[in-house]
């Protein structure tokens, strides 16, 4: 329980490493509509739910 009520900002090393400045929706969303461009795409959406299809729809794709 503890361990999630740690305060990572205060922490220096947290601060220095690159994968906590990444914006995880950014990059998220990027890796998602380039993926979507590819070949595997329209077999791999035929899987998706409803609820997974608007999300990739509210993001564009």
């Amino acid at each position: 329980d503890d361990y999630y009520d740690e305060d990572d900002e205060d922490d220096p090393d947290t601060l220095k490493d690159p994968l906590y400045q990444v914006d995880l929706q950014a990059y998220l969303t990027d890796y998602l509509r380039q993926f979507a461009q590819q070949p595997c795409y329209t077999p791999f959406s035929d899987h998706l739910n409803e609820k997974e299809k608007r999300v990739l729809r509210s993001i564009g794709i």
